[in-house]
C-alpha cells in the first residue's frame, strides 16, 4: 500500500522536485526477496527468515542478499529483473484499463 504514496517521486516542491531512491530500492528489494522465498522449500523459510533478520544487524544490505538468496544486488540483471517483478501486476490488470475509460450505460 505504502507505495501508491509520493515516495517514489516527490512532487510537493514543484520548484525542485525529487526522487527518494531508498523507497524504490527497498520496495523493490523486498519484492525480490519475496520473489526468492516462493523459490525455496517451504520448510527452508524460517530458516532464511531469520538469517534475514539477524544479518539486518550486522551485515551490509549486498552480502544479505548474496548469503540469504544467492543474489548480486549489485548487477544490473538484478535491478532489471526486480523492476520486471514489480511491473507484473500492472501488466495483468492492463487489458482491464481501457475499460474505465469507457463510458457507462
Amino acid at each position: 500500500m505504502w507505495a501508491r504514496k509520493p515516495h517514489f517521486y516527490n512532487v510537493y516542491n514543484a520548484d525542485s522536485p525529487h526522487h527518494d531512491f531508498q523507497y524504490t530500492v527497498g520496495f523493490l528489494s523486498a519484492n525480490m526477496m519475496l520473489k526468492k522465498l516462493e523459490e525455496v522449500e517451504k520448510t527452508e523459510i524460517p530458516r532464511i527468515g531469520k538469517s534475514v533478520l539477524l544479518d539486518n544487524a550486522t551485515l551490509p544490505y549486498e552480502e544479505i542478499f548474496t548469503k540469504n538468496f544467492e543474489a548480486d544486488i549489485e548487477s544490473e540483471e538484478f535491478w532489471t529483473n526486480a523492476i520486471e517483478e514489480a511491473l507484473h501486476p500492472l501488466r495483468s490488470i492492463r487489458p482491464y484499463v481501457g475499460e474505465l475509460n469507457r463510458p457507462q450505460r
